[in-house]
This record gives C-alpha cells, structure tokens and sequence, in this order.
C-alpha cells in the first residue's frame, strides 16, 4: 500500500514536470507568435525564464516545504498527543477520513477482502482500535495532507494568518495558469482536429470543454490538492504519445527537410528521444494496468492498432 502510494506520487510528479500540456502547447505558442529559427534564441530564452526557472524555484519551494512539514511526521491528535497545556489535541477533521481509511485497508490487508466485507460496524471499530500503534502511526503520518496543512510551514515565520494567506494566494495563482493553459490546449486540439483556424466559435467551443473540470471537487471526498493525482496519472497515459510524435518529427525528411539533424547530432537525440519513449511508454502501460487492469491494455491495443491503420492508409493514399 505504501509502496504503491509513493509509486503514484512519483508518477504523478513526472507526468505533470513533463506534462503533455507543454508539449501541447508551445510549437503552437511558438507558431502564433510567428518565431521560425531566425528566433531561435529567443525562444530559448523565453522557455527558460518563463517556464524552467519559476518551476524550479516552485516546485523546490513546495519540496522544502513538504519535507520540513510532512516527513515522517504524524498528523497530530491521531496518537493521543497532549498539548502544552496537558489537553488532548484533537484531530484535524479533514484527516480522520482519510486516517480511518489507511486502517481499514491495514485490516482488509490482514482478514482478506471477504473477511472483512462480513465484519459488521462495531466489530470493525474493534478490530481498528487493536490494531498496535506502529500501524496507526504509520497511518498517521500517511494521511493526505492538503494545502492548508502545507501553509503551516510557513507560521513559524510569518505568522499563521500571513503564511494562509501567501500560500493560498500562490496555490490561487498555479490553478487558474493551469486552468487558462489547459483551455487554450483543448482550444487549439478541437481546431486542428476538425481542421478548423485556431480563433473564433471553434476555438472557444474546444477551450470551454475544459469547464466539465468544475465537477471534480464536487465527487472527490479526499484532500482537494490530491485531485492532481489522478488527472497526472490521466496525462501519462497520453504522454508516450507526445513522444513518439517528436521522434516521428526529428527524423522526417518531408517535414524537416534540409534542417533534420544529421551525423552524431541525431545520433545522440535519437538516443535520448528513444530512452524517453520507452520511460513513457512503460509508464504510461503501468498506470493502466493498475487502474483499469486488463482492460486498460485493451484500449491500449486498439488504439495501437487505430494508429497504426490510418498511419497505413495515409502511407497507400
């Protein structure tokens, strides 16, 4: 269970650093704006300082943060801990749902699936509350803690109303970018998929698809700020595709002419270009595998084999 969780964080974490969005989003910033190679440094230069350098310093931030806060800590008045003033500390709310469910899935572990589904409510109760504490500890430090609980890395510093209100307003911040990005992609996706202009009701209509996301904190009963897990996992699916696009790209002659890369050049970027499809791939088939089973190999069979078709049938025509 905790390996898994982890595994799912990483995953998560790899998939939105290097998410599809981006490799969405700028060849076709970079198209409107008209920059060919002649900007080229340009171009560089705005994707370094525009998007690498803030990343870094935010992400790090948030790692810091994380690691100083949550790091083998458990959530408090989960074990019994008394404050300053000897009065038990009782638990955060928003935790006990998720501290109660790490337990049950500690005993499901134990009595196996049936066992367990046959225990009635109070004999589940019972069987919790004997569970010895390295395991409720462990459940306690493994509670998903949200962004509420992160800003209280900052109090000792600034204070707890300063420190709620600065990191609210970045966590405020990174979500509508995030929104305003995703709608420009999806915009641009319905355009070119329909073979329309990317601007107007076309545009507007594939940008507007986005706003079903409103729906997403109404079924997610657990920690807000882990609904970016599963839409990760979503987008590591879909990234080997990216990837494989780019490798198709670098080495088209039709579409690079004159400027594919050529000698140790294309040598070496078809080396990591590789090394990354497979990361992906392999990725992305371990998401599906575990959240869809067997059928998520099938739908990655037949959309294989979709691809491969049309690739054949644009080859004949």
């Amino acid at each position: 269970m905790v390996v898994s969780q982890q595994r799912e964080v990483i995953i998560g974490a790899v998939a939105n650093a290097v998410g599809i969005n981006m490799t969405f989003l700028l060849p076709y910033s970079l198209l409107r704006k008209g920059w060919d190679r002649e900007f080229r440094g340009l171009a560089m230069a705005d994707l370094g300082l525009g998007l690498f350098v803030p990343f870094v310093l935010a992400t790090g931030c948030v790692v810091v943060a994380s690691a100083a806060r949550f790091h083998a800590e458990p959530a408090p008045g989960f074990l019994g801990e008394v404050d300053a003033r000897g009065e038990v500390i009782a638990p955060d709310p928003g935790l006990v749902r998720s501290f109660h469910g790490l337990l049950e899935q500690r005993l499901r572990h134990d009595l196996g699936g049936q066992a367990f589904a046959a225990l009635g409510a109070e004999e589940r109760r019972e069987r919790i509350e004997a569970l010895p504490e390295a395991d409720r500890r462990l459940a306690a430090v493994l509670v998903r803690r949200d962004a509420f609980h992160l800003a209280g890395a900052l109090e000792p510093l600034t204070g707890r109303t300063v420190a709620h209100t600065v990191f609210g307003l970045g966590v405020l911040g990174m979500a509508v970018s995030t929104i305003v990005i995703l709608m420009l992609i999806a915009g641009l996706c319905v355009s070119e998929m329909l073979g329309q202009p990317s601007r107007g009701a076309t545009q507007w209509a594939g940008a507007l698809l986005v706003s079903i996301g409103v729906l997403g904190p109404v079924f997610w009963n657990d920690a807000k700020l882990w609904l970016a897990m599963p839409t990760a996992a979503f987008g590591m699916t879909l990234l080997p595709i990216a990837y494989l696009a780019f490798f198709a790209l670098m080495n088209s002659r039709r579409v690079l002419g004159k400027d594919r890369p050529s000698g140790w050049k294309r040598a070496v970027g078809n080396i990591l270009l590789a090394g990354s499809c497979a990361g992906a791939g392999a990725s992305s088939l371990w998401v599906l595998w575990s959240k869809l089973g067997g059928w998520g190999l099938a739908v990655f069979g037949v959309f294989s084999a979709a691809v491969l078709l049309t690739r054949r049938r644009e080859s004949a025509a």
